[in-house]
């Protein structure tokens, strides 16, 4: 028995986190609160016992903004008719994968590191006064919140670089590349992952719909590479 699965199954339960607990972070953040006292302070994913059958722990990504996806697998059917590479605007998950790595094959990468000041001020993306913007790549987001965000604003708190353990894997080789889709090995079937699909997003007041983005806005289901791939993995698993 196989299955297909994408962007947020590889969630889970987030815990609220305190101050003490960024001594172990790999970035600073501290917990703070509105003037109302709601709780707007980073919390840390917990992994689950699920995540072991689907192979990909999520543990935070960086605010949405449009990066290269590169094809590692064009011999797979999610990757068949996908150009070598391609532009999406997205939420880039950033996963740790689970069990035997000689179980995953890489179908998608991408570069990212995930001790850039965006993720040490990724709150300022989602509490603050930011201009959304998914056009913007990953230097321009640099650069925005070098000179506009206040430090210490971490959505997420991370304790480890989920790439430190992916990058034994052959195919990826290096913390920064990091994993967009794979098929792995689980038991007689096989699970297949695309991390890419998020069209939900928080605005500041005035900016679209807080639940949605702004209206009309469809994130990468709007793009046909992102639809072909969704379309390719049905056909993976129809062909289980």
């Amino acid at each position: 028995m196989s299955a297909h699965s994408i962007h947020g199954t590889s969630g889970g339960y987030a815990r609220k986190v305190d101050d003490e607990d960024f001594e172990t972070s790999l970035y600073p953040g501290e917990v703070y609160t509105t003037s109302s006292g709601r709780y707007l302070g980073p919390r840390q994913w917990v992994k689950q016992p699920f995540h072991d059958t689907l192979g990909a722990f999520f543990m935070a990504h960086p605010p949405i903004h449009t990066f290269p996806v590169k094809v590692a697998d064009a011999g797979h059917t999610l990757t068949e008719g996908i150009p070598e590479e391609f532009s999406v605007a997205d939420e880039l998950y950033l996963v740790e994968l689970q069990g035997d790595l000689r179980d995953y094959k890489i179908l998608l990468t991408t570069e990212y590191d995930i001790l850039g000041v965006d993720m040490e001020r990724s709150n300022y993306a989602y509490t603050k006064d930011y201009e959304w913007e998914p056009t913007r790549r990953i230097d321009e987001l640099h650069a925005l919140f070098e000179n506009e965000a206040a430090p210490r604003q971490s959505e997420m708190l991370v304790d480890r670089d989920p790439g430190e353990r992916n990058q034994a894997h052959p195919a990826l080789g290096h913390r920064n590349t990091r994993p967009v889709a794979y098929e792995r090995e689980v038991g007689r079937g096989a699970v297949c992952y695309l991390g890419l699909g998020h069209n939900q997003v928080r605005l500041p007041a005035g900016q679209g719909n807080n639940t949605g983005g702004p209206p009309g806005y469809k994130g990468p289901w709007d793009n046909p590479v992102f639809t072909k791939l969704v379309k390719n993995a049905i056909a993976w698993a129809c062909e289980q």
